[in-house]
């Protein structure tokens, strides 16, 4: 369900809205004291304009959702070109998260668009608009908000400064993550804080699981390196195997909607970190690319049984280089199609909300309405083997059957007797 929320805030009492630079508001705005001076940070007088659209985003099983971001910047003459759009993801006592989760700058009509990817279990974040030297900072409760749309309408004019901006693409150098590089100006963290995520797997499909969630079990994490438009042009990735609690053997495959032309390089570890190997490709049509080969070489044991060690398996680093850059929202939610093969069924075992049937279902949704994958945040304890999620994590039900609006920490309250212990 999707609605709009309209509101004005004007910033800045008292101010009122100019037309054209012969507007009276106009001139006895640029009187006001440090108006046009390219001084000070903190008296910028700005009339926004809210339309925000609210609802309930689709539930998918999801520990992340992604916002579309559409932002709109005009001063006393025009649209306002080469204006910063930066959203920070904060925790629960406002801070930031780490450093950027979204950032671009607005065009030749004043706007920007992109995708902001956050976890479910935040509720706030930040929207700072930079106009001149002059930051105007929002608040927005995103727990609602599948769409920020919001129009900067700034009452004064400031006079255009000077900055270092040795490529040339908008992006002041101080604020460039690759002041010497045109093409990439902002790497966003997946997660936020540069953790991972936990990913795993049913492998029974089209049969329905049991439930345990560890058939095989990834930690997952993502840099994405954005340009100056904020779409993304390079993605680096790091997967980890983890746990094969399953008979079946199966392939690991990354597909990337809409990315062609790419160049891939990848460096394969042992559990030790020591180099197994590397390797580079050309890759016309990123479908279906095999990321990790046959599973029963990648880990030595299944790291779910109540006795026994722990011991991770091998890790991937990977870089993929994109022949043009994206939007973000082309390679649709984390940890985009990242899929398991079976080979002992030829199955292929995805995350929902990428295929559906021909009736318009999801092909990936089992006849009791559970996916066969699932994305956890943080260093997730998974089921011991047999063990079914429920009974390790007693909130995992009051969060699917609420739709992912209630218990969004369910994966911190782990049953110590059905999961396994922290690594």
């Amino acid at each position: 369900m999707r609605r709009s929320l309209a509101i004005v805030v004007t910033f800045a009492l008292g101010f009122t809205a100019c037309d054209t630079p012969e507007d009276e508001n106009y001139l006895w705005l640029l009187s006001l004291p440090n108006a046009g001076t390219g001084e000070g940070t903190e008296d910028l007088p700005v009339h926004v304009e809210v339309d925000d659209v609210a609802g309930d985003p689709d539930f998918l099983f999801d520990s992340t959702r992604d916002i579309q971001v559409f932002i709109n910047v005009i001063d006393p003459r025009a649209p306002v070109a080469g204006s910063r759009v930066t959203i920070y993801e904060l925790d629960e006592n406002g801070n930031p998260v780490n450093t950027i989760s979204f950032r671009a700058v607005t065009n030749e009509n004043g706007n920007v668009g992109g995708t902001l990817t956050i976890d479910r279990t935040t509720n706030l974040v930040e929207l700072a608009v930079t106009y001149q030297d002059a930051v105007h900072r929002m608040l927005i409760d995103v727990r609602f908000v599948q769409e920020i749309r919001r129009t900067l309408n700034i009452l004064a004019l400031r006079q255009p400064i000077l900055v270092a901006d040795r490529d040339s693409d908008g992006v002041p150098d101080q604020d460039d993550s690759f002041p010497d590089d045109p093409d990439r100006a902002t790497t966003v963290y997946c997660p936020a804080d540069g953790s991972a995520y936990t990913v795993a797997y049913e492998d029974l499909y089209p049969n329905r699981g049991d439930a345990d969630f560890n058939d095989y079990v990834l930690r997952v994490r993502y840099e994405l390196d954005l340009n100056a438009q904020g779409e993304v042009a390079r993605i680096r990735g790091h997967y980890q195997h983890i746990a094969r609690g399953a008979a079946y053997r199966h392939t690991l495959h990354l597909t990337l909607p809409g990315v062609s032309n790419a160049h891939l390089d990848w460096t394969r570890f042992d559990a030790a970190g020591q180099l197994l190997s590397q390797g580079n490709s050309e890759i016309a049509d990123f479908t279906a690319i095999e990321m990790m080969p046959d599973s029963s070489t990648t880990i030595e044991q299944s790291n779910t049984s109540k006795t026994g060690q722990f011991r991770p398996g091998q890790a991937l680093s990977f870089e993929v280089t994109l022949g043009a850059p994206i939007l973000r929202s082309q390679l649709g939610p984390l940890p985009f199609d990242l899929f398991i093969h079976v080979l002992n069924t030829g199955h292929d075992v995805h995350f929902l909300g990428r295929y559906a049937n021909v009736d318009g279902s999801d092909r990936f949704l089992d006849s009791a309405g559970f996916p066969w994958a699932l994305m956890v945040p943080q260093n997730w304890r998974w089921p011991y083997e047999k063990e079914n999620i429920h009974n390790g994590y007693g909130f995992f039900k009051d969060w699917y059957e609420s739709r992912g609006t209630a218990s969004a920490d369910w994966f911190s309250k782990p049953d110590d007797r059905y999961v396994v212990p922290a690594f």
